[in-house]
């Protein structure tokens, strides 16, 4: 009997199988995320950063920074760097911090930003 992996509107409902998906050898690493990472981890030495524990986003503490999450992330994107306030992310903790998503950011980029960083806090 032959079955069909597709609905009328042309959709698999077989699970997919694509190995973007599938963990990589090497983990980040493997992806060139870790060298990023540890260029993102370079630029904000001295800052009050989460660092991303094999995720691909590092979290700044804003009010350690005696700045709200949302002034913070204005005042970055002044600077040309994209910072999401995690305002509604959480009650407690998370409102207090700005995301930095570096998973595709070239390395000659990030490392301009602790001086952005630098800027934006003055």
């Amino acid at each position: 009997m032959a079955t069909s992996t597709r609905d009328g509107g042309g959709v698999s409902r077989r699970p997919a199988r694509s190995r973007a998906w599938l963990p990589q050898p090497g983990g980040l690493a493997g992806l060139g995320t870790e060298r990023r990472h540890q260029e993102l981890l370079r630029q904000c030495e001295g800052l009050p950063l989460v660092p991303a524990h094999g995720g691909w986003s590092a979290l700044i503490d804003a009010e350690a920074c005696r700045l709200d999450a949302p002034e913070l992330s204005e005042r970055l994107l002044d600077q040309k760097v994209a910072a999401t306030p995690m305002t509604a992310w959480g009650e407690t903790v998370a409102p207090r911090h700005v995301r930095l998503v570096f998973s595709n950011e070239p390395v000659e980029r990030l490392s301009l930003l602790g001086e952005r960083l630098r800027a934006a806090l003055a």
